[in-house]
Formats: C-alpha cells, structure tokens, sequence
C-alpha cells in the first residue's frame, strides 16, 4: 500500500474513533493474540479519556493508530499497570523519583499498525503526532509499556530513547517481553537530533513526511482539559490512589 494514500487524523470523530479501537483490537489480537474481550477489561476503563491518533486510507479505513492518555483523574495506563504484577512497584515513587509532574505527563498506551504497511513512515508519523500532541498541550513527558521489538526499533532505528522506569526490568506482559519506560520530551528529541537529524526533522516538524497529509500544528490542541487545577488557585492534583502501594496512603504531589 502507497504511503501517498494516507492521512494522520487527531481526536477523529466518534464513527473514525471507534474504527480507530477496532484497529487497535484487531492488531493485538493478531500480534500479541490478546483476545478482544481482554482489550475491553484492560483499556475500556480509560475509553473517555483517551485521545486518539488515526491513519486513515484513500478508502476511509484506519489502518494504523494510537491511543494517548493524557493527565487526568483516574490515572494513566501504564503506570496503572506497574503497580500491578508483574512489576508491583510504586506508582507515587515513580513519579517521584523520575520527578515527572503527573499534570504534564502523557501515557503512550498503544501504537498499532496493521500487517502490509511500511512501518517506517507510519510509525515517524504516529511520533509526529504523538509529540505535537504533548507540545501544543502542556505535556512535558511521556510513559509507556514497550515490547522489546518495539523498543529496539524506535532506540536504534529512529533515534527515540525511553529509559527504564525506577525498579523495573523486562518482563512477561500481554504475551510478550515488555519494559516499563518514561523519558522528557526535551531529553527526547535532544537524542534524536544528535543520532538522527533526519528522523528528528520528522518527528519533530513533520519534515519528510511526504504522502502523508498530517494535521497542522494548531489542530493537534485539545479543546478541553482533562486537568484543570492550574486554573485553580491553591488547588493540588492528587496522585490516583491505584498508584501507591496499600501500606502507603497516598499524597497530593
């Protein structure tokens, strides 16, 4: 399939959006074998505060995509999920120890791509927009779960390093080896300008990117924020109780 025929889509409509979770079920299904009914136990419960990424085809199907978890009340997927086993670990010290500000961090808690796509120039697109979705709201830093594959690919061959999360280590997790990770976005694309100019141009601008039609830059702006309290004098985000472990009470940070 021709890259020229795509077009990367932020915060699709409600038909594209859930087109957009079909996509990713189907292909973790298919890669992970990770069953449909799993996807809706395990993610259903961040579906309204999930922003979405689609690529879309000449023919209207979404063929890759991405689903972010942007700050809000009930927390962020991944670290959700290193607070349960395999990993077991602390959310609040993560945050803590990392210093990540939980008002400015983003959850990349999916990236799909179906099988017969080029995956260099969807994945730089699906970065493209997972950067200038934090950049044009506030976001500062970003966490996810990597598969190892996954992880090598975007370290070697784009020049995007994640660092390992405090006291974690690969382990088993949805049928595959997974690392808990997290990185700034300045130290981000500091990496990937040095080791990668090209890639950085890309992920960072949009530059290269031919034969996909990307949003512009001020179209990747939500229209409502899911975190408020910096509009709000005196008032504290309070780190989702899920994040500490039961014999710590959990603090405003």
């Amino acid at each position: 399939m021709a890259t020229d025929q795509l077009r990367l889509v932020f915060m699709p409509g409600a038909d594209l959006r859930e087109a957009t979770r079909a996509c990713e079920a189907d292909v973790f299904l298919d890669r992970y074998k990770i069953p449909r009914s799993q996807m809706l136990d395990d993610y259903g419960p961040y579906d309204d505060v999930s922003v979405w990424l689609s690529v879309i085809d000449a023919r209207g199907d979404v063929v890759a995509g991405s689903r972010l978890v942007p700050p809000n009340p009930k927390g962020l997927k991944s670290i959700d999920d290193v607070c349960r086993p395999p990993w077991s670990l602390d959310g609040r010290r993560i945050m803590s120890a990392t210093g990540m500000d939980p008002e400015r961090t983003w959850d990349v808690a999916t990236l799909f791509r179906r099988r017969g796509l080029a995956a260099a120039p969807i994945t730089a697109a699906l970065c493209h927009g997972v950067i200038m979705s934090l950049r044009h709201n506030d976001g500062n830093a970003l966490v996810a779960i990597l598969d190892a594959v996954a992880r090598a690919m975007l370290d070697r061959g784009f020049g995007l390093r994640m660092h390992t999360m405090p006291g974690a280590s690969r382990q088993m997790f949805m049928n595959t080896p997974n690392d808990p990770t997290y990185v700034f976005m300045s130290d981000l694309l500091d990496n990937s300008r040095r080791v990668n100019p090209e890639g950085y141009r890309m992920y960072a601008h949009g530059a290269g990117l031919d034969g996909i039609d990307l949003p512009a830059p001020e179209d990747f702006r939500l229209t409502r924020r899911l975190v408020d309290v910096r509009d709000r004098p005196g008032a504290a985000f309070t780190v989702p109780a899920q994040w500490s472990r039961q014999d710590e009470a959990p603090r405003a940070v």
